[in-house]
């Protein structure tokens, strides 16, 4: 029957439960050869139906997918390999509605009745024991991904007058070198580098007027392509039987995804254009941690520092209400419009920290915290962002649990989960409260091929604050669930 996720006190009679159900079936095979190489097929098909809290706003989703394996892995053997090869393919079809100010009536105003992707990919690596002391590996990989979207929108009351068709498609291709060196039992060294190539293609975008079939836009983008190279490189040290410290520095890119390059959408009244001009994402870190280990206590911290270059954000463009020429949208009451843009810099420093008291033989206490503060420290272009805190980002998160178990058999849960105050826009203005949430699992095992597990989620029923919009509608997260099920083994 699902739940309401608008606060009691804002809800009208034409919001209505959020409710979803889905399937997935999972078959595979494996088979050992006399030669040591192990072979594996694995298929999936998931389908997902889900009702988001109106008469029409919803979707509905396919997803398939097949994987062929190979892998050698003998620890005796000085060289060992694995590989996977892939393809996937996800139907996609989803209906956005907008609410009149009472909240009694609603309409379509954006209907994706077709949004297919697939995507052919693999890996290769390869592994090298020259000694016990020096470990060489190498790969490389890469993937092929279309996808479009086909959709109608702009709905003035009687039904909708225009139609979008856009996507493309992208090319990654990647290698890597990595060697880890153990130059005495204290000290351990690990290098890496890796060399990317991307590229992106067939990119368009067109819109027609479905009332007299004149055409808006027929946009083709402009193909692109490039190449990174990126390193990795760390140092463990041991300090004692039970203290160690590790040093890293690492860099990294993002290809933008098709969604964010073509893909527009809308939530309730917020647009968000795509942008076919996004850069690569760009990543500099550094972290040291230290960690402790002794008889029935264990601690590790580590703080780190990340600079994000060009980092993919939504960006607010315009909340004035009325047409906007730009992009040929009309933005609704109390609604705002916004693209994805990259942004010059986010700086990023943080602090987390792991801890593990084994109480006795069966009872465990484990205590998590992280603090992330990831800033906009430079932005050319949208210069009011700068000093802002990257949206839906909470600045302390943790969690504390006591874990029972008995004999193999009996496992026990009890988690008490915290995230901290957080920004829902780019602009810092809408705000979500702290949430703290407890939660408790337990599993028995019937035979050893037969577990029954049993699962209370949010057992206190507090609703936490998921989204919120201009016009200070509140979104909550789910009530109490509980759930019950059972994992068979052949």
């Amino acid at each position: 029957n699902g739940f309401i996720s608008l606060s009691p006190e804002q809800r009208g009679i034409a919001d209505l439960p959020l409710k979803r159900q889905g399937e997935t079936f999972k078959l595979g095979l494996s088979l050992d050869t006399d030669l040591g190489v192990k072979f594996f097929i694995t298929s999936q098909f998931s389908s997902d139906d889900f009702t988001n809290g109106s008469l029409l706003a919803g979707s509905e989703s396919q997803d398939y997918q097949v994987t062929f394996s190979a892998l050698k892995n003998d620890l005796s053997d000085s060289f060992n390999w694995e590989s996977h090869f892939y393809y996937r393919l996800k139907e996609f079809q989803n209906i956005f509605e907008s609410f009149n100010s009472a909240r009694t009536l609603t309409k379509p105003v954006l209907e994706q009745f077709d949004v297919p992707s697939d995507v052919i990919g693999g890996n290769l690596k390869l592994r090298w024991s020259r000694s016990s002391e020096y470990i060489l590996e190498s790969g490389v990989d890469f993937q092929i991904i279309s996808g479009s979207t086909n959709e109608k929108y702009r709905n003035l009351g009687s039904g909708f007058t225009r139609v979008r068709n856009a996507g493309g498609k992208q090319f990654l291709l990647g290698t890597y070198f990595e060697s880890n060196y153990k130059s005495s039992d204290d000290h351990i060294y690990n290098f890496g580098l890796r060399l990317d190539y991307w590229s992106q293609s067939n990119g368009y975008r067109k819109e027609s007027n479905l009332i007299n079939d004149n055409i808006l836009i027929d946009t083709q983008y402009q193909n692109k392509d490039g190449i990174s190279l990126n390193g990795r490189a760390g140092a463990l040290i041991r300090l004692s039987d039970y203290t160690d410290l590790n040093f890293s520095l690492y860099s990294s890119v993002r290809t933008p995804t098709l969604n964010e390059l073509y893909r527009p959408f809308r939530v309730k009244n917020d647009i968000t254009e795509a942008n076919s001009s996004l850069k690569n994402e760009r990543m500099a870190g550094a972290e040291i941690s230290f960690s402790f280990d002794l008889k029935n206590i264990y601690l590790q911290s580590t703080l780190f520092r990340n600079d994000l270059f060009d980092p993919v954000l939504n960006v607010t463009i315009s909340e004035k209400v009325g047409f906007n020429s730009n992009f040929n949208v009309f933005i609704p009451r109390n609604g705002s419009l916004r693209q994805r843009n990259n942004i010059s810099h986010v700086k990023n420093i943080g602090f987390e920290s792991d801890f593990i008291f084994y109480i006795s033989e069966n009872l465990e206490f484990n205590a998590n915290y992280l603090f992330t503060n990831p800033k906009i420290s430079k932005s050319n272009i949208f210069k009011d962002l700068r000093g802002n805190r990257l949206a839906q980002v909470s600045k302390h998160q943790g969690n504390l649990s006591l874990e029972y178990n008995y004999k193999d058999f009996l496992k026990t849960s009890v988690d008490l989960l915290y995230t901290g105050k957080q920004f829902e826009d780019d602009a810092n203005i809408r705000k979500l409260k702290k949430a703290n949430t407890i939660n408790i699992f337990s599993e028995y095992s019937i035979t050893e091929k037969s577990i029954i597990y049993i699962s209370f989620e949010n057992l206190l029923n507090k609703r936490t604050e998921v989204g919120v919009t201009k016009e200070g509608l509140i979104s909550l997260g789910p009530p109490r669930f509980f759930w019950v099920g059972i994992r068979l083994k052949s």
